[in-house]
């Protein structure tokens, strides 16, 4: 079997509801699948939304629902390379301005995909 080891990086976004939003979530996707070892990425839908976030807030004591999408994109640099940290690090920090979020969540975590037969129809 021919496996190709890549990292997984995801991202979930609050789901786009304005121009901006839209504008922010597409310039958040061109870089993530222009990052170095990149090349694509895929994302659930924006509009409608089809995953639902649901969190307790502790200040008003309530739990929270909300729209977002998920974003997933395999890399060919290792989780430790420190020039994909450096990425990941500034698109959060863009991302959480960009789009008004305290916090985006952006994990990353090597796979194993499995490469054989590719190509082979």
């Amino acid at each position: 079997m021919t496996v190709e080891r890549r990292s997984r990086v995801t991202l979930l976004l609050p789901a786009p509801t304005t121009p901006e939003d839209f504008r922010a979530v597409d310039s958040i996707l061109t870089d993530l699948i222009a990052v170095e070892g990149g090349g694509g990425a895929t994302a659930t839908l924006q509009n409608p939304p089809v995953v639902e976030g649901w969190w307790y807030d502790a200040v008003p004591r309530e739990v929270v629902r909300d729209a977002n999408m998920l974003v997933f994109a395999d890399v060919r640099a290792a989780v430790d390379s420190p020039a994909l940290i450096a990425f990941l690090e500034a698109l959060k920090l863009r991302a959480q301005r960009q789009m008004r979020q305290e916090i985006i969540w952006v994990t990353l975590h090597e796979i194993h995909r499995v490469a054989t037969h590719d190509r082979e129809r």
